[in-house]
């Protein structure tokens, strides 16, 4: 069997305007101890069948085809398959140079001793030529795309702490790819926090002094979408590393807080939800029921009951999450001293290992505002509530979105309380999910739907199977025997 030195891998999700370019840069190289992989990650733009036509009879290439999952997953599923000793990431959107591969090559046959060599990058910025920056920059530059060569030279491990120098595009041993456990899921710098880990006290970095890699960059890079929330993004990675970044771990239990109205369960929810925090949460924690609860959970020393019987609805309306503010209050006050508490439902179930890092970031798909108006035409009773938050927010100039979030999400005290305060939240009919969202979250923006991967509901026509996600949901359509059944049987109960 040909030996094969270095794999170059490529995930593509709906890169189908530039996914030909890539592969025709791999194709062209003057190395031949190589292999790309690419990972067909559940596209639907027709990327699917560029890929297959553009590898057809070159052996070079092995296409796999999944699920949409994510670019960490589906980085580390093609570096799990691959044969070479070295690995080459590279976005579905960038090319090589004609000579990278065989100078990687050369490279790691003279320093063989080695962690990473990071290469200069000539970076293309696409800017679209209708749009007033694009205008701007043709009447400047004369053209919509302007190069700039761009040295990403290491600077050592302190510098990597504050700014990512490396590109994605730098090559390491497979190796070391598995003793740091591969990419990670939770962050939109994933390269960055990669690289965090794999040179930590592992720090031999080599500075190539030429161009390997064309970084094209557009309205769709995913570049821009991070870098909007990039505080955001940096707490993130400093959470997920706390002995990097030398911080201290709280070891107070993190409270995980269930509101419960027994009269709206339709199934053994409670039950199922507290099983999957304790099988699969990962940080200390302590469950919080609050609500008319039954004695249908065991007790343990990890769970609280706090009973708080239903905040009568106004009118005789029924209001999804009416008395929430009341039951959030009654855990502040028995737990004062919390800075937080993660806030899921019984229907919600945990089926995959998970920490604190994974909750932090808001993961709720775009596009979902709706202006005071667009609330007018809907009869049902309940709506007149969340019209009457719609006004609420819209009179403090917060846009408001029709969707409340069906993942664990992490609140603050500080937030939610000075909240309370300003919206007079006491008011049942405030939906607190909202006013929260919009005053917090869209101050970082939120991930796009193509990359909302964490959560499956029963609605889909295809459950993915139990633990190729972190939450399973029944939101969508209500209690499902069929998920019953299958949580009951992946929990072992």
């Amino acid at each position: 069997m040909k030996r094969i030195n270095i794999s170059v891998i490529i995930p593509c999700y709906n890169s189908m305007k530039y996914i030909a370019k890539t592969i025709a840069s791999v194709k062209r190289q003057e190395y031949e101890d190589f292999e790309c992989i690419i990972v067909d990650d559940g596209s639907n733009d027709g990327s699917e069948a560029i890929v297959e036509l553009e590898t057809e009879d070159d052996d070079r290439f092995l296409v796999v085809h999944t699920k949409n999952r994510g670019v960490s997953a589906a980085r580390n599923l093609g570096i799990r398959i691959a044969r070479g000793e070295y690995i080459l990431p590279l976005d579905a959107d960038d090319r090589l140079t004609h000579n990278a591969v065989a100078t990687f090559a050369k490279m790691w046959e003279e320093n063989p001793d080695a962690s990473l060599l990071v290469p200069k990058i000539e970076k293309y910025e696409e800017v679209d030529p209708l749009s007033a920056l694009g205008r701007a920059y043709v009447r400047k530059y004369k053209s919509n795309i302007i190069r700039e060569v761009q040295d990403r030279k290491w600077k050592g491990y302190e510098n990597l702490k504050t700014v990512c120098t490396p590109t994605i595009s730098s090559c390491f041993r497979k190796s070391d790819w598995a003793r740091v456990g591969g990419y990670r899921d939770g962050t939109m710098y994933e390269d960055w926090e990669f690289w965090l880990r794999l040179l930590y006290k592992n720090d031999n970095v080599v500075n190539i002094p030429e161009v390997l890699v064309e970084k094209i960059t557009h309205g769709d890079s995913r570049f821009y979408e991070a870098y909007k929330n990039h505080d955001a993004e940096v707490e993130i990675i400093h959470r997920m590393n706390p002995e990097i970044f030398g911080i201290q771990e709280n070891k107070d239990p993190v409270l995980v807080v269930i509101p419960y109205l027994a009269s709206g369960a339709q199934g053994d929810e409670l039950t199922l939800s507290v099983t999957g925090w304790r099988k699969f949460f990962r940080d200390p924690y302590r469950i919080v029921v609050v609500g008319d609860y039954h004695p249908i959970v065991d007790s343990g020393d990890d769970i609280t009951f706090i009973e708080c019987p239903q905040v009568r609805p106004i009118e005789g309306q029924y209001t999804p999450h009416i008395d929430h503010v009341h039951k959030f209050r009654k855990v502040h006050a028995e737990f004062p001293d919390t800075k937080g508490f993660i806030y899921t439902c019984d229907d919600i179930y945990p089926t995959a290992d998970f920490t604190l890092a994974d909750v932090l970031k808001p993961k709720a798909p775009a596009g979902f505002n709706f202006s005071v108006s667009e609330w007018r035409h809907m009869k049902v009773d309940w709506h007149s509530d969340k019209l009457k938050t719609a006004e609420l927010c819209q009179k403090n100039g917060i846009q408001i979105r029709n969707w409340v979030c069906h993942l664990p999400v992490y609140y603050e005290w500080d937030k939610l309380l000075a909240i309370y305060d300003k919206f007079d939240c006491d008011h049942v009919s405030y939906i607190v999910e909202n006013i929260y969202f919009s005053l917090e979250y869209t101050r970082q923006g939120v991930a796009d739907e193509r990359i909302y991967h964490d959560e499956v509901r029963t609605a889909t026509p295809d459950i993915r199977p139990l633990g190729s996600v972190k939450w399973v949901s029944n939101a969508n359509c209500g209690w499902s025997e069929k998920l019953e059944s299958m949580l009951r049987k992946y929990f072992q109960l």
